[in-house]
């Protein structure tokens, strides 16, 4: 709802609403989906189907959720998701317990990019910590 996203009363309501009842606003930021390039399928389908709405740091409950929604290219994320790091940071230090979806149109790299992430997070946050190593899994034969 385009009322959800003017700094209005009824951004104001729904954020009342959401707090009395402990309810969690999902925070979506698409932001880096329409600055990017349009070369794929499911870069085409992200740019038309994807909210083009305002990113809001706004906790309603103890474990804000923020979906960020990243481009194809992993490179290309880092700009977009830093104001993140410091919000999602200072959620931490304030006792928040952050959930943050990482995602790109085809979820590819996906992995790659929450931990990226992550590891900008332990930079800036006192209370988390890295995460242990990936496992390396060894890719099996499709014929013995």
């Amino acid at each position: 709802h385009p009322g959800f996203f003017n700094d209005g009363e009824v951004e104001r309501a729904l954020n009342d609403v959401l707090y009395r009842h402990g309810a969690n606003r999902i925070i979506l930021d698409s932001r880096a989906v329409f600055a990017g390039p349009r070369e794929t399928a499911a870069e085409h389908d992200a740019f038309e189907n994807k909210p083009r709405v305002p990113a809001r740091a706004v906790a309603t409950s103890d474990e804000p959720v923020v979906r960020f929604i990243g481009q194809t290219a992993s490179e290309a994320n880092p700009p977009f998701w830093q104001p993140w790091v410091g919000t999602v940071a200072r959620w931490v230090d304030a006792g928040k317990k952050p959930i943050v979806f990482l995602h790109t149109p085809d979820n590819v790299v996906a992995p790659e990019l929450a931990r990226r992430f992550h590891e900008d997070v332990v930079a800036v946050a006192s209370g988390v910590q890295p995460l242990p190593e990936a496992p390396v899994v060894a890719e099996q034969p499709l014929f013995d």
